[in-house]
């Protein structure tokens, strides 16, 4: 039973998740031909175009994406993604039927963009996904640890818009799916990044190798010292530290640990 909790506790914000964003989709985006972004931007067009529902074209294409970053994602990934790909398609479909917003596009633009961009930070805050850019993004960011996760599916997102922006013949929808893509973006990384803290010291000294050393191996200048200088301390001797050679300019090390308390008492 431990070892499921888990997983059902991940299930049960996904699930959560694929109905906020559906929601978004199909109640603000779909009703103003507004591109969500990724397979449901594809899905918009399909739909408008040939009347296939959301949730034929969500399921189909991120098949297709889920074999291939099989191996790279792996096995547990995988299923996280499908659990979320089943329940946005499920959701789409149900929220079809949900009454729709037409009165201002404008006011579908932010609301349905705050909307989809809390469910999708709750799906990728569970490191899963609902496929189309939010999965590709995963792919890309193994290769990309650095680059911010809602940044990537934004680039993805705008290139996919601009396309459908040309199938529409409508600069006015295109310039409303990128406002929606950016506060969709903005939010899911406030939601992702919520609950994460980091402290930042900055050291000014002659010695910046000798501390930056001691910070590496895990000391906090003023709580933590190693044997030795322990030992010179209850003799009354403070630790010896390198002079500074007269070369040498002088050293600011910016130093990040996402560490709670980290940094404390320099």
């Amino acid at each position: 039973m431990n070892k499921s909790k888990p997983f059902i506790i991940n299930t049960v914000f996904i699930v959560i998740g694929a109905f906020l964003l559906a929601v978004g989709i199909n109640c603000f985006f779909v009703p103003s031909k507004i591109c969500s972004g990724g397979v449901s931007s594809i899905g918009t067009i399909l739909y408008y175009k040939f009347g296939v529902h959301l949730s034929v074209t969500n399921t189909l294409a991120n098949l297709v994406l889920l074999v291939l970053g099989f191996k790279l994602l792996g096995k547990e990934a995988v299923l996280k993604s499908i659990i979320g790909v089943a329940a946005l398609s499920v959701a789409l479909e149900i929220t079809s039927y949900l009454p729709t917003y037409t009165e201002s596009e404008i006011l579908a633009t932010v609301v349905g963009g705050v909307v989809a961009g809390l469910g999708m930070g709750i799906i990728v805050k569970r490191m899963a996904s609902t496929g189309g850019t939010d999965f590709i993004a995963l792919i890309l960011k193994r290769f990309i640890p650095h680059a911010s996760l809602a940044g990537l599916i934004l680039v993805l997102d705008c290139s996919i818009i601009i396309i459908s922006g040309f199938v529409f013949e409508s600069f006015t929808i295109t310039i409303y799916s990128i406002i929606a893509m950016y506060l969709c973006s903005r939010v899911t990384d406030a939601v992702v990044s919520f609950g994460s803290k980091a402290k930042a010291v900055q050291i000014f000294s002659d010695n910046y190798e000798w501390r930056y050393g001691y910070l590496r191996k895990g000391y906090v200048f003023g709580q933590r010292q190693d044997n030795a200088a322990m030992r010179g301390q209850s003799q009354g001797i403070a630790p010896r530290r390198p002079r500074r050679q007269k070369d040498r300019p002088l050293g600011v090390y910016h130093y990040q640990r996402c560490q709670r308390g980290a940094g404390r008492g320099i």
